[in-house]
């Protein structure tokens, strides 16, 4: 789900059998994917084209291999220029529940020319 006035966006990421680890959580790797991708298509809402330059996760509690999928919700938070801040709460579908959470430096391309 979208919400233009807030700048958030809320996915939805599987939590398949085999992106689990050998504890049978949810991989950190893809916990980082799945938050990728839920910033990714938001910053193209709020801001021209750019890419992620960092990356910061903290990671609270494991995935556990029995739930069905992860709800990933990011958010706008500021811009300087070409960089853009993005945060994002990785939680359970009724949000009582929080994975991690990450903030991301994204720049704005330059344009061609």
């Amino acid at each position: 789900s979208t919400d233009s006035a807030q700048k958030t966006m809320t996915i939805a990421f599987p939590v398949e059998e085999r992106f689990h680890n050998p504890m049978g959580n949810l991989q950190g790797g893809m916990i980082a994917a799945a938050i990728d991708n839920a910033i990714g298509p938001l910053s193209l809402m709020v801001a021209p084209p750019s890419v992620t330059k960092t990356l910061t996760i903290s990671y609270l509690r494991p995935v556990k291999g029995n739930l069905d999928k992860i709800y990933i919700t990011s958010k706008f938070e500021s811009q300087e220029g070409r960089e853009v801040i993005f945060t994002a709460i990785v939680h359970n579908e009724d949000e009582t529940v929080t994975y991690a959470t990450a903030q991301a430096l994204h720049i704005i391309l330059k344009p061609k020319g």
